[in-house]
């Protein structure tokens, strides 16, 4: 049985894909990228209304070009999408998580055997999911509704995952999660699993994802500055720049703190690539808060940044506020 996986969205999204890939491989199945395709199984993303769309459009795409029947959906479009939706789409099957088990459970076991290619093999650079789901329910965010409360992966399985990727030629393992910042587990936070990590695996080289102003301790700081393996990069999402529309949005720094973080790594270590991201258009928010935003980013030494038009999200607080900007 030929079975495409298609992941949209984050890392973390294309992490699991992958571990749903190994799963159905060693239970028998074909993993295959082109057509003909028995079964197509989506990893969907619900983060923005665009990111809804282009799922829908995938899945209605599969059935009308491919004449594909068997339609799963799962992850976090499964759990966001309407009943009525979900049936216009033709889907025999959600999964509101990306759960390798329940997957392989639901189509039933071929043939035990080894599973055919590796995720990430041949590549530069492999996704490693370290932690999950989100407490903090910010105004704009649907995650926390899709993903649940944060837990957090043992730290021997992040390691023994790691210890596959460089078996299969992979150079680089990314630490990917919903909340990074807030990993915790067997006593250790985010800067103690990096440096288990560093003991405990040969891999070339550890990249962090995304951590928040308020995550960065003075340790990660120091790990990332002085130890050669760990990539000289960190996302470090701001949302706006004006410390208004933070405190409307649910957010738990100030542009001061923020500011600080950001100054203080780039003093530390020149070379560090930070990343932000940015949401414009939030309720409410008028022209002198978006020209605070320009200018405290005009300000800080960011190498790249990821722009979104704010996108009402259903169960969110932010869709309820006046003022909505169209």
């Amino acid at each position: 049985m030929r079975i495409k996986v298609k992941a949209f969205g984050c890392k973390l999204n294309q992490c699991e894909a992958g571990a749903i890939e190994r799963a159905l491989s060693a239970a028998g199945y074909d993993i295959v990228w082109k057509p003909p395709f028995d079964a197509v199984i989506v990893c969907g993303c619900t983060v923005t209304s665009r990111a809804d769309y282009k799922v829908r459009q995938y899945i209605r795409r599969m059935s009308r070009d491919y004449g594909v029947k068997r339609l799963i959906l799962s992850g976090c479009s499964a759990v966001s999408f309407t009943r009525d939706a979900i049936g216009e789409l033709g889907i025999e099957k959600t999964f509101e998580k990306n759960d390798p088990k329940k997957i392989v459970d639901y189509f039933g076991i071929i043939e035990k055997r080894k599973a055919k290619t590796p995720t990430f093999a041949g590549r530069t650079r492999g996704f490693v999911k370290i932690q999950d789901g989100c407490n903090q329910f910010c105004a704009y965010c649907i995650v926390p509704h899709v993903r649940g409360r944060e837990r957090s992966i043992p730290p021997g399985d992040v390691i023994a995952r790691i210890a596959e990727l460089e078996s299969a030629g992979v150079k680089e393992a990314v630490l990917t999660g919903v909340h990074d910042g807030r990993y915790s587990s067997e006593n250790l936070d985010l800067a103690g699993l990096c440096r288990r990590i560093l003991d405990e695996t040969s891999i070339h080289r550890i990249r962090l994802s995304s951590v928040e102003a308020t995550e960065i301790t003075g340790e990660l700081i120091d790990l990332i500055t002085s130890e050669p393996r760990i990539a000289p990069h960190l996302h470090v999402p701001l949302q706006s720049g004006s410390d208004a529309v933070l405190r409307k949005m649910g957010r738990r720094y100030s542009t001061t703190k923020y500011a600080s973080v950001v100054k203080e790594l780039s003093r530390k270590a020149p070379d560090i690539g930070i990343g932000a991201d940015v949401i414009v258009g939030f309720p409410g928010e008028t022209d002198k808060e978006f020209d605070e935003t320009y200018r405290l980013l005009e300000s800080l030494p960011i190498a790249y940044l990821h722009i979104f038009r704010y996108s009402p999200r259903p169960g969110t607080a932010a869709m309820k506020m006046p003022e909505q900007v169209h």
